[in-house]
């Protein structure tokens, strides 16, 4: 597992990423667990493997929130002992690489989007459906996903707001960052579209968590579970919308 930092100069602009390799990163957040409904956004690309290569047997892709993290994220969602994650993960089994221009990723199968809870090796999901395309062009072009959770009870409801099709274009920090501070998904979804028509945001589904059992909720969590390709991240968002 590693994490590590790379510079790339893109429109002029340079553009300091983390480098995920079956790695996560995790950070407590300074509001705590003082939120009822918070977003999470992540600015990315990932490698391209070449033509006629997939990225295969499960990405472990998490976005979402962690209780209290340990070192190393050694408690994250990619392992056998979390200690407590609610959120969003990919579940493609087999992602297709699409020449384009740009080269993109596809996951090309429905259902491959599910808001997930996870406490230990134990996780209980529910489907968000639909597919996702994530950039292969990490020298020139970044898109990303959305992923709002808000407390109820005993439900939260996660949501999704991830692009669908055809071919990507470069999303910039600053649509990134409007789309985090408009106060629904559906205008998130409305700056996203402003620049490219073809963002999905399927409807928000229930899961049951328990903090006060399981663990409370205080620290943003991204996983990527390849160590080829590596994922390249932009910027992490986080926004408490209450």
């Amino acid at each position: 597992m590693s994490t590590s930092i790379d510079t790339v100069t893109i429109s002029s602009i340079e553009d300091r990423r983390i480098v995920l390799a079956n790695s996560s990163i995790a950070r407590v957040l300074d509001v705590g667990t003082n939120w009822n409904a918070i977003r999470i956004g992540v600015r990315l690309a990932l490698d391209d493997t070449g033509a006629g290569t997939q990225i295969r047997d499960f990405s472990r892709f998490y976005v979402g929130m962690l209780a209290n993290p340990s070192a190393g994220v050694a408690n994250g969602p990619m392992g056998a002992t979390t200690s407590h994650f609610v959120g969003w993960q990919n579940t493609e089994i087999a992602w297709t690489r699409v020449a384009g221009p740009p080269v993109v990723w596809d996951c090309p199968n429905n259902q491959n989007n599910t808001a997930v809870k996870k406490v230990g090796s134990t996780s209980t999901t529910a489907a968000l459906g639909f597919f996702g395309r994530f950039s292969a062009s990490p020298a020139s072009i970044r898109c990303g996903v959305l992923v709002e959770i808000t407390k109820g009870s005993p439900n939260f409801t996660v949501q999704s707001l991830y692009f669908q099709s055809p071919a990507l274009v470069d999303f910039s920090k600053e649509t990134f960052i409007a789309a985090m501070q408009r106060p629904t998904m559906a205008q998130a979804e409305g700056v996203l579209d402003g620049i490219s028509n073809n963002w999905s945001l399927p409807a928000a589904v229930n899961l049951a968590v328990n903090e006060a059992v399981d663990g409370y909720l205080n620290a943003l969590c991204v996983t990527w579970g390849k160590t080829y390709p590596v994922m390249r991240i932009s910027d992490i968002f986080w926004s408490k919308i209450s």
